[in-house]
């Protein structure tokens, strides 16, 4: 702390106010130490206004992005809504196709069904009985038959698959 000397004139042992040099000199010492006191404190409401401000926008930043981030989710989850649209649209499209197409394949199904087992009774019949060459050329269509709806049975099924 410096120190401040008042001059007072020579012959004057008080001044104006009615105080001594020395009373003079220690209040003014008292009021540079008050002030010395209010520059560290405004010094240190500086710095914590400084501290305070970098934190509140550091605080805005985090709300930005997440705002930012907010509005992104939003437009996932709207893209993904719209691609559920699309696709419950699609299924229900196929579940028609499917509902339209059942009783066609159906029926085809009862047929082929229907002449499967009449190959496999007109074979078991081939087969309980002796074997000669004609017999040996209609057990040999039957199973060629058999064959052939086994195909379109499958064809069919596929096309059901694919539905």
């Amino acid at each position: 702390m410096e120190n401040y000397d008042v001059l007072v004139p020579s012959g004057e042992s008080t001044n104006s106010v009615g105080l001594s040099p020395a009373e003079i000199q220690s209040e003014t010492q008292q009021v540079l130490r008050a002030f010395e006191s209010y520059d560290k404190e405004i010094q240190l409401i500086g710095t914590t206004i400084t501290a305070t401000l970098s934190a509140v926008n550091n605080a805005i930043t985090s709300v930005t992005n997440t705002i930012q981030n907010g509005q992104m989710v939003k437009l996932e989850i709207a893209k993904l809504e719209t691609q559920l649209d699309k696709f419950i649209v699609e299924s229900n499209n196929n579940v028609e196709r499917f509902k339209s197409a059942m009783p066609v394949l159906d029926g085809q199904l009862n047929r082929i069904s229907g002449q499967i087992d009449r190959i496999i009774d007109a074979l078991i019949e081939t087969t309980t009985t002796s074997l000669d060459k004609k017999d040996l050329k209609r057990y040999s269509l039957l199973l060629e038959m058999l064959t052939s709806v086994k195909d379109s049975f499958n064809s069919i099924l596929t096309k059901i698959l694919t539905l």
